[in-house]
């Protein structure tokens, strides 16, 4: 016989209530969760692991809190005023949380430290002070719903009902929470003021519940539950289990599947989750509106044919153009993730109402069900992203996953329905058709084609634990020139000219300023350009690195073949799996050079890499007199995303500077109690060196006196840029705005302009204190150059383009230098180094001879680069003439002239061309 609490003189008037009321609750638990995340990440690391085992953390509260009602349901007589209670608990432990998580990093940091290195050490201790932490709050979570369900379940409102309208209001509640968060209330009131909103709305859901409860009666007298469970009811519970993992695996597979497509920022996540609450909440109205659980096992196979359905149809209906508009973020989640959520909400009332009817009781029936699905959702984000991402990869886990439908239509099969048998063969169909090979076949190549321009192709693909990693490559003259990282769709890294002159430039400039440096310490590695310079500079005794994914580390011999070479092979250097951040707080070692290759500010997560308080853990690991360098991408950033930025950097930093590090791609330099200036000799030593030297001249510090022209401006000048601007700190992460395609800031050109850099460098202190006199002194007549080597690294030239062959006639006459010659052929020197081996192994064809001919250019041998030209054939005609002017043999040059090819030229570079000539050697077009 089944026995139920019955609620008497209800007051049906006010009950109703209760619904909003849960919808303001699944808001505030949303932004809860959220926001202990965020400050969980601060305090144990954004790694997998960390993230994983306090997401666990959380998952595992709330399901002991689903066990206890499930367990001592039957004894609450005032459930309504018990939910109230809860959402008091939740409100002073959320926000109490929120507010402890940045005051535990110094606490925990010496319990920590000691094993650092060691994941089966760490790692339990992290899931064991999260747990700690959550219990609570977790716990009281997990207890609301069925708790309500029984307030509400009894004479008038039968529990299915009630369980679909519970459910859904709750969730779409968190889809609220979700988008207020990200769109408005972090924006307007920082993480702890949006952790108040979130306590007031669980405040104001209790003051809303005990208003209600106070017309209620008590329950009846508790009375005695069944100790067992049936057969049955334990299929059902099992259904629920395997619901809740598929479906949140499959929120780790879609997000990863759509980072292809789009800006991986931390709206871009906040948009797809949206989704997935809509479509659970919506699916609960559904469900509890549906009569009986019978169409639950169909529900399920519907499910499972459109997880399948979605992966095959999405290139074709959805588009797989790479974009970064939210918008149409929004409608590719609807169209792949929505339907599936839908049915996911709908099974989920479904299966509860089934279990009701074996059970009994209201809130042991809502506590096994969320118990057993809580339990589920626990552990499929931890199967999918830690066994079947990277074993299977993206394409192979949709399949694996649209399967499980299947299973978890097996255990709810009662009996044979005519309707199942449309779902079913629908079921079938979609997996016998499933479209294997099309991650192949259209996905990866539709993100490989955005990188194509330059040549680049495909070599190396992994479905790694938290990224789909892409390494593509580009040749020159058939061999090896490029290589570019691609994780998630984005573009983290490459070996590009532009790439490897900044990121080598975290090290040569504060190795050259630097007295004595012996330890350094590199925070992400991306292709290993930083790590080199690293292990290419002799004075350095030790070298840590820190990378968050191993994945990336393991694929960087693609790079570096030669293990002789490989930086990761020096014996100085220890990795370490870990993030960046938890690493600097948690280590006890200073260093005297801190550098990085930080992802994009504005991707998920990375925005606690540019705060106050993460500049402020870099300068307390260095050593008096240690620097640090950080990059600064201000094309990807707005004027006021800079500003706050700079402004947290110099907040921290009272020495520090701005410097140009290639085109838009600028450095942060930091000093800590700036030590004794290094001499004019000691400053010198990089160029002379033989590996670093020949390296530093390919990049186009082909000088020593070239440094202080990259000179932007120092902290006394920076502070008075920003003097109105907030800087960028843990509280209010969103100074930089998650807007990620802009235009580039007005300010830029007059921040770059050579004549004001100059004045700048020479009123600067900072410059005198770290520079020998005689180097700024020298590095005077290069500024003429500066706009040169800045437009020559960047697609956002700050001069109007002029013709080539005066401005190289310029550098020429007026300077040494041969590597900026290069850059405005639009050459390199890896590509004449490539050529000359090609050249002399193979022999040398027109296409050799043009870049041979440049290098004899670049090295003012004028007589040998006609020669080379003219061999090029007569593309290379104007080049010829102009190499035999430059020798002096205008005469030779002038019996040319009748040769002028008639090659597709644009009339006005013609025109200007021959003006040039004239004017500069008397060279005259044929009549």
């Amino acid at each position: 016989m089944t026995l139920q609490c019955v609620a008497v003189n209800r007051d049906r008037s006010t009950t109703w209530l209760l619904y909003p009321v849960f919808f303001l609750s699944g808001a505030a638990a949303l932004l809860f969760e959220t926001l202990w995340f965020r400050q969980a990440g601060l305090t144990f690391g954004n790694s997998v692991w960390a993230s994983s085992l306090v997401l666990s953390a959380f998952m595992a509260g709330l399901a002991a809190g689903n066990y206890l009602c499930a367990r001592f349901g039957h004894r609450f007589v005032r459930p309504v005023r018990l939910y109230a209670i809860l959402e008091i608990i939740i409100a002073v432990t959320g926000v109490g949380l929120v507010l402890l998580f940045p005051l535990l990093n110094e606490m925990l940091a010496p319990l920590f430290r000691p094993m650092i290195d060691q994941p089966l050490i760490i790692n339990p201790i992290r899931l064991s002070i999260g747990f700690a932490l959550l219990i609570v709050p977790a716990m009281s979570m997990g207890a609301t719903l069925p708790v309500l369900v029984k307030g509400l379940t009894g004479e008038h409102q039968t529990f299915g009902r009630v369980l679909g309208m519970l459910y859904g209001c709750n969730t779409l509640g968190a889809f609220a929470g979700a988008l207020a968060g990200e769109l408005w209330l972090i924006d307007w009131f920082g993480v702890r003021g949006t952790a108040y909103v979130a306590g007031a709305a669980d405040v104001v859901a209790a003051v809303a519940a005990l208003a209600v409860a106070r017309g209620l009666s008590s329950s009846a007298a508790p009375l005695p539950e069944r100790s067992t469970i049936s057969r049955r009811a334990g299929r059902l519970m099992a259904a629920a289990f395997l619901a809740g993992g598929l479906l949140l695996a499959l929120e780790v597979v879609w997000f990863r599947f759509i980072l292809l497509f789009t800006g991986g920022t931390s709206l871009t996540f906040a948009v797809m989750l949206a989704v997935v609450l809509m479509g659970i909440g919506l699916g609960g109205f559904i469900g509890g509106a549906l009569p009986g659980g019978k169409l639950a096992p169909g529900v399920a196979l519907l499910g499972g044919a459109l997880v399948a359905g979605g992966y095959y149809a999405f290139p074709t209906l959805f588009g797989i153009a790479y974009v970064n508009d939210d918008w149409i973020n929004f409608q590719r989640a609807m169209r792949l993730m929505f339907p599936v959520c839908l049915l996911s909400g709908v099974l989920f009332t479904l299966i509860g109402r089934s279990l009701h009817e074996q059970i009994g009781s209201a809130t042991r029936s809502a506590g096994l069900l969320t118990l057993a699905n809580t339990t589920g959702a626990m552990l499929g984000p931890l199967i999918a992203g830690f066994v079947m991402l990277p074993t299977l990869g993206v394409e192979r886990s949709f399949a694996v996953l649209a399967a499980g439908y299947g299973a978890v239509a097996i255990l709810l099969f009662e009996r044979l329905r005519p309707a199942l048998f449309g779902a079913a063969a629908l079921f079938v169909a979609a997996l016998i058709m499933f479209p294997f090979g099309l991650m192949t076949q259209r996905i990866i190549p539709s993100v490989v084609d955005r990188f194509a321009n330059d040549g680049s192709r495909l070599i190396a693909h992994r479905e790694g634990t938290i990224e789909t990693i892409l390494y593509l490559r580009a040749d020159r003259f058939g061999e090896p020139r490029t290589y570019r990282l691609v994780t998630n769709g984005l573009a983290m890294s490459s070996t590009f000219d532009d790439a490897q002159r900044y990121m080598k430039m975290f090290v040569y400039l504060p190795v050259a300023l630097h007295p004595n440096p012996r330890k350094a310490l590199l925070i992400s590695y991306g292709v290993g350009t930083t790590a080199k310079a690293l292990t290419d500079t002799r004075q350095l005794e030790r070298i840590d690195v820190v990378d968050i994914s191993r994945d990336v580390l393991e694929m960087n011999d693609i790079v570096f073949p030669d293990p002789a070479t490989h930086p990761l092979n020096d014996p100085r250097v220890t990795v370490h799996i870990e993030d960046g951040r938890f690493f600097l707080q948690t280590s006890d070692q200073q260093y005297d050079l801190i550098t990085g290759e930080p992802p994009p500010p504005k991707a998920a997560g990375i925005v606690n890499l540019y705060t106050r308080e993460y500049f402020q853990l870099i300068h307390d690991r260095l050593a008096p007199g240690g620097m640090c360098t950080y990059w600064l991408p201000v094309y990807q950033l707005s004027e006021s995303d800079n500003r706050a930025i700079v402004c947290a950097f110099a907040d921290v930093f009272d020495e520090c500077s701005l410097w140009t590090g290639s085109g838009a791609e600028w450095i942060l330099l930091g000093v800590r109690k700036a030590a004794k200036r290094v001499t004019a000799q000691q400053y010198a030593q990089p160029w002379r060196d033989p590996i670093v030297g020949p390296e530093m001249r390919s990049l186009g510090f082909e000088l020593p006196e070239q440094i202080p022209t990259l000179f932007i401006a120092d902290g006394p000048m920076l502070r008075r840029w920003f003097a109105d601007a907030p800087p960028l700190v843990d509280n209010y992460p969103h100074r930089l705005s998650p807007i990620v395609d802009l235009p580039m800031d007005s300010r830029y050109p007059d921040l770059i302009d050579p004549r004001k850099a100059q004045q700048r460098l020479l009123a600067s202190d900072h410059i005198r204190r770290l520079f020998p006199p005689s180097v700024v002194q020298q590095s005077l007549p290069l500024f003429a150059f500066r706009l040169d080597v800045h437009d020559a690294m960047t697609q956002y030239p700050v001069t109007a383009p002029a013709l080539p062959h005066a401005s190289i006639q310029r550098v020429l006459t007026t300077s040494p230098l041969r590597t900026l010659v290069l850059w405005k052929l639009h050459t390199t020197a890896q590509d004449v180094s490539i050529a000359k081996h090609v050249a002399a192994r193979d022999g040398a064809n027109a296409t050799l001879h043009t870049q041979l001919g440049h290098a004899a250019l670049a090295t003012r041998d004028y007589t040998n680069a006609a020669r080379h030209y003219a061999a090029a054939g007569p593309n290379m005609f104007y080049n010829e003439l102009f190499a035999l002017c430059m020798a002096g043999d205008v005469a030779a040059a002038q019996g040319k002239v009748s040769d002028e090819p008639s090659v597709d030229v644009p009339p006005q570079f013609r025109q200007l061309w021959w003006r040039f000539m004239n004017d500069k050697f008397g060279l005259r077009p044929a009549q």
